[in-house]
Parts: structure tokens; sequence; C-alpha cells
């Protein structure tokens, strides 16, 4: 059976590729050696088939597209790294935010009740408060950036140690042993405070839990001889009186109970 030679010439790309089946392609020889013109267009198919350049200018499209991809997976990425970078930033400014100002308020309010109490706040920095307040010195100091080195400092008059400015200076030892109270506002409330134990010579700081009994977690005891942690417990015991008092003085200045 002879076919129309517009059957063959749509089957000649298949024949040429050798995709199609063994009936069709003897069909087609068939109708080839009888068929000059389709012979010739078979030829044609294969010349063009054979040329590099065709092969080239058949790739460009597939070429485009694949630098057009490229391009916008590119821009992808670099846009959900700008947003991400853009999330974590605003994230960490709010979360600065919230932490820094929950302390400066705090303190703000502590200081506060100083002023009221000295009745003179001209003569208080914005950074550092001095109280002389009955036989006690107090000392709040804000915090810095990221809420760093604030803290509140109780001390009898003689005491220990004073926070100034250009940092700290150790002053006359005129008895036996000294005790400074230092307290720091937690964030979201409540306060941990330390005691610091002073004989001349040596000095000794003790966090303190509530009760103002040893606090093993804050001091971390577990890096601490035993006999260091019993003598620490047996200070606390011994100047428990002078502990008091030093507390006593935060609860009558701001109402705050330190032995809760």
């Amino acid at each position: 059976m002879k076919l129309p030679c517009k059957v063959i010439e749509d089957m000649l790309p298949i024949y040429y590729d050798g995709i199609c089946s063994d009936e069709s392609a003897a069909l087609v020889e068939e109708h080839l050696r009888e068929c000059p013109d389709c012979s010739r267009v078979l030829s044609d198919l294969q010349t063009n088939m054979a040329s590099p350049e065709n092969s080239v200018d058949d790739m460009k499209p597939l070429e485009e597209i694949q630098k057009k991809w490229k391009k916008e997976k590119r821009h992808s990425v670099k846009k959900g790294v700008c947003i991400t970078l853009a999330i974590i930033a605003a994230v960490l400014i709010v979360w600065a935010c919230i932490w820094y100002f929950g302390y400066a308020i705090h303190y703000d309010k502590l200081a506060g009740k100083l002023e009221n109490i000295k009745g003179d706040s001209a003569a208080m920095t914005t950074a550092s408060h001095t109280l002389e307040y009955d036989d006690y010195r107090i000392v709040l100091k804000k915090p810095g950036f990221l809420s760093e080195g604030g803290f509140i400092h109780i001390g009898d008059k003689e005491g220990m140690v004073i926070f100034l400015d250009e940092g700290w200076n150790e002053i006359g030892y005129n008895r036996e042993m000294y005790l400074d109270l230092f307290f720091y506002p937690e964030f979201g409330g409540g306060y941990r405070s330390a005691i610091v134990f002073c004989d001349g010579e040596h000095t000794w700081w003790v966090w303190l839990a509530p009760g103002l009994t040893y606090n093993y977690e804050l001091y971390n005891s577990a890096n601490r001889p035993a006999e260091e942690i019993a003598f620490l417990e047996q200070l606390l015991a011994d100047y428990r009186e002078e502990i008091n008092a030093l507390t006593d003085v935060a609860k009558d200045v701001w109402n705050i109970d330190l032995q809760k």
C-alpha cells in the first residue's frame, strides 16, 4: 500500500530519530525507494540536523531560559537573605529595647525615691546617685548600654568600698569586719542580692538566697571547696544582725524586702 507523501513527510522526523515502530519504518523505507521527492526531504533533514550551527541555534532558547531561571533564583535567594536579616535585626532591636528600658525604668523609680528623700536632685548625676541615710551610705549606679554595670550598694559611712566613676577605691579599715550589701533588679521583677565581707586583707563576695542564706546556685558552689562554703555560711550566721540592718535600709527607703 502506497502512502501519501504528506503522511510520509510527517513520519520522517521520528523515522530519522529511530523512535518509530518497525512496521512504520518499513512503510517509510518502501515509500522512499519509489519517491525521490520524499527521499530529498529526508536528505535535507539529515543535513540540517547534522549542522553544528543549527544545533547551537536550537540550544539558544534553552540557554536563555536557563539564564533567566538562574537570575531569578539568585534574586530570590538575595531577597530571602535580606528579609531574614531584617527580621533578625527587628527582633534584636525590640528585645534590646524591652530589656534595657525595662531595667532603666526600674532604676529610675529607685533613683526617684532617693531624690525625694534627699530633697535636692541637682546634686545627683544622671548616672549615679549617692545618699547618706542615718549611719549608711547608699550608692545607686544606673546601668549602661544593654543594662551593664547597674547596681544598688548600701554600706555604712566608714564602709569597705565606694563606687566612683573612675572605679573602686578602698578606704581605711578601723575594725575587724566590714559588710556591704549589693542588690540588682531582676528582669521581670524581684532582686538578687549579695553581701561583701572584708577584714582589711581579704574580701568575700557571697550571693544570697531568700531568707539571706547562702545561695548555692548563684555562687556556683559546685566549683568551690566544701571548706570555703562552710566558712562563708558561718560568716552569714555570725553577722546576721549586721546583714539584717543593711537590708532594713532597703526596706525603709524603697519598701524592698530582700529577705523574701
